[in-house]
């Protein structure tokens, strides 16, 4: 018989709390994360919480069958728990421990209205640095943002959040700018090349790598790789690309591929911003495209 969400909802939540007895802590709440948000069962035990996202189980339910989605949550429960970071509670709440961990990532703030209510950030035009605390990086990428709370809690400020965090980013993850042809000649594994030279940017681990265009010196090495003043397209949260502001390119034209890029090929998940940026090199400013072109015009 179909369920409707809050029938599935209040039956998958019964079986879980039955097939568990009681051996954990069980809360319900809304996550805010990175461009998603989602009604969450969490199972906590010994400091450790396991989210399970029941928007996403309903819908494997829909596709699938109750017994798929129930027994998907028990496998998230079970491996979360299995693969669970080694958190020393202690370290956490130790700041001159934990800035050694310090990385950012940057985030459209329009997306992410909710999110930014409860974490410190730093906003750069319509895009936010956020922040967060490098737990390992053995199997992906394992951290914890940074939220008002652990900020209140490490009783420091904003500022001294950021400039160490800026700092260590590009420790832990340095950027990298490539030319784009040679990036696809290399995927491809023939020889790709681009009638005007793009460059591409991000980390070294090519995770949320759009963060690079906070990074100190990121500016001025995009703008030698490109001869001087640039475009900034940010084709997802995790690089951007560099297209030299030669003459050849339009902005409209630029963001209108933005556009179509983030509405046909990049998931919502990873999408960044459908705004072009400027970076003018002489009087070493960066802003939105069309505050560039206002600025030109008057």
């Amino acid at each position: 018989m179909y369920m409707n969400y809050n029938e599935f909802k209040t039956k998958l939540i019964d079986d879980l709390e039955n097939k568990l007895n009681n051996e954990f802590d069980i809360s319900f709440n809304k996550i805010y994360k990175i461009n998603e948000s989602y009604d969450a069962m969490t199972i906590s035990k010994d400091n450790i919480g396991i989210n399970i996202n029941l928007n996403k189980q309903y819908r494997m339910y829909l596709d699938n069958s109750y017994d798929y989605a129930y027994q998907r949550a028990i496998h998230i429960i079970e491996e979360g728990f299995r693969n669970k970071p080694n958190i020393d509670m202690k370290e956490l709440y130790d700041y001159n421990v934990m800035k050694n961990k310090l990385f950012i990532e940057i985030i459209s703030i329009k997306s992410n209205i909710d999110l930014l209510e409860s974490v410190p950030y730093k906003q750069i035009e319509d895009m936010a640095i956020v922040y967060r605390f490098l737990l390992n990086n053995d199997n992906g990428r394992a951290s914890i943002l940074i939220t008002n709370q652990i900020l209140h809690t490490l009783n420091i400020d904003e500022n001294t959040l950021h400039n160490d965090a800026i700092k260590n980013a590009q420790i832990i993850n340095p950027m990298i700018i490539n030319d784009l042809s040679e990036v696809l000649s290399e995927m491809m594994n023939e020889d790709y090349s681009t009638k005007e030279r793009i460059f591409i940017a991000s980390v070294a681990d090519k995770i949320h790598g759009a963060c690079v265009i906070a990074y100190k010196g990121f500016m001025e090495q995009a703008s030698l790789k490109a001869g001087g003043d640039f475009y900034l397209l940010p084709s997802s949260i995790h690089e951007v690309l560099i297209v030299p502001d030669n003459g050849h390119f339009r902005l409209e034209d630029l963001q209108v591929m933005v556009k179509e890029v983030n509405e046909n090929e990049v998931d919502e998940i990873d999408q960044l911003t459908d705004s072009v940026y400027h970076y003018d090199h002489k009087e070493q400013l960066f802003e939105l495209g069309e505050k560039y072109l206002q600025r030109l015009n008057t």
